[in-house]
C-alpha cells in the first residue's frame, strides 16, 4: 500500500501521504513534525554515498517505520485512559474520531493536550487505535471491530487512490 514495490521501503512523499490520508496531521502534529520523525527514524550508514546505504538513509524500512510510529505517537495530541473512559467510548480510537468530527471540540483538545500525559506504551497502543478505527471509518466493508482485514485493507486503499 505505502511501499515501493520493488524495494519495500518507504519514501518521505508516502510517508506524508500515510500521515495525511490517515488523519494524523492537525494543527500540533503537523507536517513538520511529521518530517522530524521521519528523518530520525531512517537507518544510519557509513557510506552515504554508496547506492544502496543512499536508498536506506533515504527511505524507511519496516523497521524504521515502526520507530516512525512511535515517535509520532509520542508527539501526538492523545488522550489518557481515565478521558476514554469516562466519556463512555471503547477505545481511543473511537474517542478521537468524536473528537476529530467537532473542529472546535478538536482544537479545543490540541490546545489542552501539547504534552504527552502518559507513558509511551500507552501512547503507541493509543495511536495503532485511532489508524485501526480510521481505516474502518473510511470503508462500508466488514464490521466495526477494532481489527482490519485485508478487504478493509483493500477497500480503505482503494478508496483513496481512486480519489
Amino acid at each position: 500500500m505505502y511501499q515501493q514495490q520493488q524495494t519495500k521501503l518507504m519514501g518521505y512523499k508516502e510517508w506524508l501521504r500515510f500521515c495525511d490520508e490517515l488523519g494524523l496531521l492537525d494543527a500540533h502534529f503537523t507536517r513538520r513534525e511529521a518530517t522530524v520523525c521521519f528523518s530520525l527514524s531512517r537507518m544510519h550508514v557509513i557510506d552515504e554515498y554508496a547506492s544502496r546505504s543512499r536508498e536506506k538513509m533515504v527511505h524507511l524500512c519496516f523497521q524504521d517505520f515502526v520507530e516512525c510510529l512511535v515517535r509520532c505517537s509520542l508527539e501526538m495530541p492523545l488522550p489518557t485512559e481515565d478521558e476514554v473512559k469516562e466519556c463512555g467510548f471503547e477505545d481511543a480510537g473511537l474517542y478521537m474520531l468524536k473528537v476529530k468530527s467537532n473542529k472546535s471540540d478538536h482544537a479545543a483538545f490540541v490546545e489542552s493536550h501539547r504534552e504527552a500525559q502518559q507513558e509511551p506504551a500507552r501512547c503507541i497502543a493509543h495511536m495503532l487505535s485511532l489508524l485501526i478505527r480510521t481505516v474502518e471509518a473510511g470503508t462500508e466493508v466488514g464490521v466495526d471491530n477494532g481489527t482490519i482485514s485485508a478487504k478493509e485493507v483493500a477497500a480503505y486503499h482503494k478508496h483513496y487512490y481512486q480519489a
